[in-house]
């Protein structure tokens, strides 16, 4: 299911603290954020592959590094600092 600008809010809002730990503290650089067709939220963290780059966002998803994840974050109006200190 790809993501819309529109729903960017309602999807980051569905994101626990300890998922966006987890993803923001791993080893790697680069996060995907995918939505199944069931409404779940897919956060991972991922080493950088132009193929898998290309298959994310050929299906809609979000593929970018994790200060683009947290500047989303803000954009949206939610203060990820928080999560991340939980």
């Amino acid at each position: 299911m790809a993501i819309y600008r529109e729903q960017l809010k309602e999807i980051l809002n569905q994101i626990s603290a300890k998922d966006l730990q987890d993803c923001i503290y791993s080893k790697f650089d680069y996060v995907s954020l995918e939505c199944n067709g069931y409404g779940y939220i897919i956060l991972d963290s991922k080493d950088f592959t132009e193929e898998e780059e290309n298959e994310i966002k050929d299906s809609g998803d979000l593929f970018c590094d994790k200060d683009d994840l947290l500047m989303l974050f803000s954009e949206v109006g939610i203060d990820y600092e928080s999560l991340l200190n939980k």
